[in-house]
This record gives C-alpha cells, structure tokens and sequence, in this order.
C-alpha cells in the first residue's frame, strides 16, 4: 500500500508547505521543493517507513516536543531540511510544517509547538488537503 500525502491548511485556505516554501528566499525555494517532493517519491512506495527512508520520529534532543511528531530529512542548498509530519489511520502522512537543522535545533524556533498545534486541529473541516508534489 502506498502513501497519501496531506498537508495541513490554515484558516485563511493555505497549505502549511506552500506558505513555508514561500517564506524561503526566492533562489532556493524551487530547489528545496524539488528535493522535499523527490524525498516524498521515494518514500511513497514503502511500507514501513524507518530511518532508512530518511524518515522517523524527531530525536531526543527536541524533548518532550517532538513526541508524536516525525520528520522527512533531506539536504537541499548545503542545509539540512526536516518537514515535520504526523500519521493519520490508512497509510496517511499530514505534513504540519517545515523546518531546517541548524547545529542540533530545529527553526525557525518554537515549530515543534506549531506543528503539534496545527495536528490538534485536523478533526476540524477543511484543515486537509492532498499535497500536490511532482
């Protein structure tokens, strides 16, 4: 069975990738899409995601906030990349945020706690919608 991949949308109608890779600076935008949707291609297929995917449960070096929330980790423009996501029931992945690895932290600071606010909210309508990748 493969993957779906959903993305988080915020109240204003907006995917929580679309508006991080926005907030990117313009000349490396297009090159870390295409390295979040390739890494996304790859692990499509597989069905039981490990380290090996480049995919796992956030370490413990995030602590208490990063339980329940995993990552997709990719290098694109020299920087180490770590979209957070959660599972939802029938192989779904819901991408929350993006985030990228300076030394052990994740930034912008404070998205361990965006991203488990945004995964309390998916029960309400329209906060889902598929992820549109290459």
């Amino acid at each position: 069975m493969s993957w779906t991949f959903l993305e988080y949308v915020n109240e204003r109608g907006q995917g929580a990738i679309a508006v991080w890779l926005d907030s990117l600076p313009i000349g490396i935008r297009e090159d870390v899409k295409a390295a979040l949707d390739a890494s996304l291609q790859l692990i499509r297929p597989v069905e039981h995601l490990t380290r090996q995917q480049n995919v796992g449960k956030l370490t413990n070096k995030h602590g208490a906030m990063g339980k329940g929330l995993y990552e997709i980790q990719f290098k694109a423009v020299k920087i180490q990349w770590r979209p957070l996501f959660c599972y939802l029931p029938g192989h779904k992945i819901v991408l929350l945020a993006g985030a990228a690895e300076r030394g052990s932290r994740l930034v912008p600071d404070g998205i361990c706690d965006t991203a488990h606010g945004r995964a309390a909210q998916l029960n309400e309508p329209g906060r889902l919608r598929a992820y549109d990748y290459k």
